[in-house]
């Protein structure tokens, strides 16, 4: 498999969500904005290096769990959930592809995959122990890499909110 490498790294003293998209030579290429002090309901945006909103990330609200919806200027594109799990939390992906995804993680989200078809397309893992979170994506260089990134950054969130309640 061919791969893409990106790290995305959490920027906490923001007063927005804030996530910058390095790429193997950490040279930002993306980055995730939430609105300025919108709350846990702002849309945030994948936003490109020449300030292109690619996909926005909207969370559902009024629900028990969290669930995210994404967008681009087509439609939605993809919804992220999650779901009751023992042991660990259980994340559900629904596309408009008929393809099916699978999210596979442990209890931490320090080590992912994502599976469409049953073939791995996408490994997350945590880097580091530190206050701002760091995670390493490898992308299969054959699929939306826009698209995971923003996947990956709406189950970030889903563990984000985890924690808190």
């Amino acid at each position: 498999m061919g791969e893409k490498v990106f790290f995305i790294k959490q920027k906490p003293l923001s007063i927005k969500v804030r996530y910058e998209i390095l790429d193997q030579k950490r040279k930002k290429v993306y980055e995730i904005v939430g609105s300025f002090l919108g709350g846990n309901f702002a849309p945030m945006s994948l936003i490109d290096d020449e300030e292109r909103e690619l996909i926005w990330i909207k969370k559902t609200p009024f629900k028990f769990f969290p669930r995210y919806e994404l967008y681009d200027s087509e439609g939605v594109i993809g919804i992220v959930k999650r779901k009751i799990g023992f042991f660990k939390k259980k994340i559900i992906l629904e596309t408009s592809e008929d393809s099916s995804y699978e999210f596979r993680n442990n209890y931490r989200m320090d080590d992912c995959q994502l599976s469409r078809d049953g073939k791995t397309i996408a490994i997350i893992r945590r880097r580091g122990f530190s206050a701002w979170r760091t995670y390493e994506l490898k992308i299969d260089e054959q699929e939306d890499v826009e698209f995971i990134l923003s996947l990956a950054s709406a189950v970030d969130q889903i563990f984000i909110w985890s924690h808190r309640s």
